[in-house]
């Protein structure tokens, strides 16, 4: 997976898709703490 050799988080990948059915899965994941490589870094 990409996201694991760049630093992306698997929150990043889903952002990156863009559709209703990924768009789902990312809000569970924010729900339950998930953040982007860039929240990380704030």
């Amino acid at each position: 997976m990409r996201w694991m050799k760049s630093g992306h988080t698997p929150l990043d990948g889903l952002v990156e898709m863009d559709s209703a059915k990924w768009n789902e899965i990312a809000d569970l994941l924010r729900k339950h703490g998930g953040k982007t490589e860039e929240e990380l870094k704030e």
